[in-house]
């Protein structure tokens, strides 16, 4: 994931909160909530594991 990047074409990436075992928390923008501040929680693929 990047600073900028748009995920699931609503909401952009503007910094990181924090990683751990099972995935990554960013700061984003919702574009559908009037740019909205929300935290997206991205979930590691388990066959990584």
């Amino acid at each position: 994931i990047r600073i900028g990047e748009m995920l699931d074409s609503r909401y952009r990436v503007y910094g990181y909160t924090g990683a751990g075992v099972f995935g990554n928390v960013v700061r984003a923008t919702d574009a559908a909530r009037s740019n909205t501040h929300v935290a997206v929680k991205i979930i590691r693929n388990n066959e990584v594991m």
